[in-house]
């Protein structure tokens, strides 16, 4: 019994200072760092990618074409749409000021002049960072996308490639991001 009491003591005391340095490392701050503090900018920018999704939905599906260079046709077309979303994206984050430390848009209790600066749609300089390697991310894409349809037209039928990110794909960057801040319509377009 004397074991057992002590063996919950070690254990207890290990998660307790585990605890205690994850907190003292984080701040107590969990959130995902893909988290935009600008949480405005995230109704913005859905609504520009549900217009250009859209147009992009309105084009012939893929199976729906004989051969790899009609294929190729609609696809470029598709890549015009979408690299025009991308350039209304960076007009946005572009138009938008940017400041070092943004009051936090979640809290109830924001100060007037604390409101009229989340309101302006100002981006924290970290949101601007992460917006501007997310569109750059969505550029590489849309480059995989422009490669495929070159391929297309002189391989014939073949696989689609996207370029590879960390251990995944940058698809899936471009996808997360959208995903934690609520711009599901900004996700990579599911037309291939």
């Amino acid at each position: 019994m004397l074991r057992i009491l002590a063996l919950v003591g070690v254990i207890s005391t290990v998660a307790l200072f585990t605890f205690l340095l994850v907190f003292a490392f984080t701040g107590g701050n969990t959130r995902n760092p893909d988290e935009l503090d600008q949480i405005g900018f995230a109704d913005t920018a859905d609504a520009i990618c549900e217009q250009h999704q859209n147009a992009i939905l309105a084009l012939t599906p893929a199976q729906d074409v004989a051969t790899p260079a009609e294929r190729a046709d609609v696809l470029d077309e598709a890549n015009e749409i979408l690299a025009d979303m991308i350039a209304a994206l960076r007009v946005d984050v572009e138009g938008r000021d940017v400041v070092d430390d943004l009051p936090d848009a979640r809290s109830n209790s924001l100060s007037p002049a604390d409101q009229a600066v989340v309101d302006a749609g100002t981006l924290s300089a970290e949101d601007k960072r992460n917006l501007d390697q997310w569109l750059r991310d969505h550029e590489l894409y849309l480059a995989d996308r422009q490669n495929h349809s070159m391929r297309l037209r002189d391989e014939g039928d073949v696989r689609f490639l996207v370029t590879a990110k960390g251990t995944s794909q940058v698809s899936e960057a471009v996808d997360g991001f959208a995903r934690v801040n609520d711009m599901e319509n900004c996700a990579v377009p599911l037309d291939l």
